[in-house]
């Protein structure tokens, strides 16, 4: 019989874990400061105050204590994963050349998500051994990403797929912590730089390409509901970059949400790049590009967030900005890796932008900016 060691939080993230030892409610708290720089732009985060800390970091020290004196419960689901994964472990280790060989003694983090429960497992280190994705019910995302993953395998900064544990899918936890990010003010937009963390990246996605390349075709098109919030001008240059884009029959694996939550950084350096569930294919570079435009809508969430300020300070940087003027050459780079004609890449951008707007329409409330203020980025790529 395990005695009690679990706690439950259920704000900012919904958690569940063991607070024997430090390491698993450390990690949740830092990951809860990548939720709140990244995820949530400063108009909801009920103001100046949240917004500061979400800027600042939490005062890491009082929650790490107040979770470690909360009320105690059991948790025998967890104790029998726990189990369950010494008793694999050695299988497990022989596909992984970053966990021991032999089981540590284990501590359990458990968060809740939509596609199920996301636990990481920790050893005698701060920084996780393994992820485990419970899925809910029937949900898919959780073998696509396991079979995208061993497609990419060769890869060093992809988490690797060590097998299944009961219902759990194991793969490996990547080393480090999320890409802090720093605020940018609405009057710094021109001085806004590619960092060469965001270069590291880019790299990394340039390699992606290159081992994931076929002759599929990537494109599609937009529906009639997007389509009619662009102005006719830009509807037909949007049809015609993806009809070319067509003919080309270029594509690659892309990971789908490359932003500063995903991207795990150790001694300055990027180590990797997590959460592979929204992985598909899609037209190379353009993971690239939602690496540029991710990065300045977060960093301008932490300021403020106006839908009127973001789309001037997209249209003032988009090609002045070193962080666009260099974020744009290194996907334009990332491109004619796979062998897409250079000439093809202004539609690329269009085709990026395209599909950013088909997303927002398709789910409006799941994405910073709605389907309007996408439909004006499109505009704006559309008129180079």
């Amino acid at each position: 019989m395990h005695a009690a060691r679990y706690v439950r939080s259920h704000h900012p993230l919904p958690v569940t874990l063991d607070v024997r030892v430090p390491h698993p409610r450390r990690y949740h708290l830092t990951l809860v400061d990548a939720l709140l720089r990244c995820s949530l732009p400063a108009a909801g985060r009920f103001g100046a105050v949240r917004a500061a800390v979400a800027r600042h970091g939490l005062a890491h020290l009082p929650l790490s204590v107040l979770l470690a004196f909360s009320p105690r419960r059991e948790h025998p689901e967890l104790d029998r994963l726990r189990d369950e994964l010494g008793r694999g472990w050695r299988d497990l280790a022989r596909h992984s050349n970053r966990i021991p060989a032999e089981p540590p003694d284990l501590a359990l983090m458990v968060l809740r998500r939509s596609l199920g429960r996301l636990v990481f497992v920790f050893g005698e280190d701060p920084d996780p051994l393994l992820v485990c994705k419970i899925p809910e019910g029937d949900d898919p995302r959780v073998d696509a990403e396991a079979a995208v993953l061993e497609k990419v395998s060769t890869l060093d900064f992809v988490p690797r797929h060590l097998g299944h544990v009961g219902r759990a899918r194991v793969q490996e936890a990547l080393p480090g912590h999320p890409l802090a990010l720093e605020p940018l003010s609405y009057d710094a937009v021109l001085a806004a730089g590619w960092s060469q963390q965001l270069a590291e990246t880019a790299a990394m996605l340039e390699r992606l390409g290159v081992v994931s390349r076929d002759d599929s075709d990537p494109t599609e098109n937009l529906t009639a509901e997007a389509e009619g919030l662009l102005t006719p001008k830009t509807v037909t240059r949007v049809r015609s970059s993806l009809d070319r884009l067509r003919a080309a029959r270029v594509s690659v694996t892309c990971h789908g949400d490359v932003s500063a939550q995903n991207l795990m950084v150790r001694d300055g350096r990027v180590s990797g790049l997590v959460d592979w569930e929204l992985a598909r294919r899609g037209l190379p570079g353009t993971d690239v590009l939602n690496l540029v435009q991710s990065d300045f809508e977060q960093r301008l969430g932490l300021v403020r967030w106006s839908t009127e300020e973001v789309l001037e300070a997209f249209s003032t940087a988009w090609d002045a900005a070193p962080l666009f003027v260099e974020g744009r050459r290194a996907a334009k780079v990332a491109a004619e890796a796979v062998g897409l004609d250079g000439d093809l890449f202004p539609d690329v951008e269009v085709a990026h932008f395209a599909g950013r707007l088909q997303d927002r329409v398709d789910r409006p409330t799941q994405f910073l900016g709605g389907p309007r203020m996408a439909a004006a980025m499109v505009e704006r790529a559309s008129a180079d």
